[in-house]
């Protein structure tokens, strides 16, 4: 499949990209093991490139091989409001700019839903499960493959036999109420005298001649 086919193809995920303030086309390919980028991107980007330590062969779905030898080590690629570092290894790529791989899925856990042709940043490393039809493609003779995303949110109930000190009483700490709190030996209580009443004081008023007092006094304490 060439780059222009996979543009006008509805079945893969894709979407847009920035680098260094650019919309790029991006493609998200789980069968890709490394992340890409177009040359004519890193010329027109003017994007620093460095040697790899050996030389890729990429094989493309053409069947056809290329050997890639030039990498962007963590270049900034921002996706909605989210930056990220990649290395971006050179490709001679056709209409397509960016290819996000299975390095760049699997280190920033991101999910493929491949009904909606979108991508789910997952912020947790929880499992998650969703099942999918059988893939065709996944395939051959009698052997029938599948696609899995599964999604699980384990809750675990707190007992109070694995809670320190709490384990020590449980009978403060029972499944339901047995009813009023029992007699105690030592009654807490606040006695009054007899015939006491609630305390009533007036609030504190300045007279006018006071109030200005005070007013001029803060004046000069202001001004100093």
């Amino acid at each position: 499949m060439t780059g222009t086919k996979a543009v006008q193809n509805n079945d893969l995920i894709q979407g847009k990209c920035f680098i260094k303030g650019k919309t790029l086309n991006v493609l998200y390919d789980s069968g890709a093991t490394h992340s890409f980028i177009s040359n004519d991107c890193v010329q027109h980007l003017q994007l620093p490139i460095s040697s790899l330590e050996n030389n890729l062969i990429v094989s493309t779905p053409t069947n056809k091989f290329v050997i890639a030898n030039k990498v962007c080590l963590d270049c900034p690629i921002f996706i909605g409001d989210r930056k990220f570092l990649v290395n971006l290894i050179c490709l001679p790529l056709s209409q397509l700019d960016v290819i996000l791989g299975m390095d760049w899925l699997s280190s920033n856990h991101v999910l493929l839903n491949c009904a909606e042709k979108s991508i789910i940043f997952s912020d947790s490393k929880d499992l998650s499960i969703s099942l999918s039809k059988p893939i065709r493609k996944f395939s051959w003779g009698k052997v029938q493959g599948y696609l899995i995303l599964s999604s699980m949110e384990a809750k675990e109930e707190a007992d109070l036999k694995n809670i320190a000190i709490v384990q020590n009483f449980p009978e403060v700490f029972p499944n339901d109420i047995p009813g009023l709190p029992p007699d105690r030996e030592i009654e807490f209580s606040t006695d009054f005298i007899p015939g006491t009443e609630p305390l009533s004081i007036a609030p504190y008023r300045m007279s006018p001649s006071e109030l200005a007092e005070l007013k001029k006094k803060l004046e000069e304490f202001l001004e100093k």
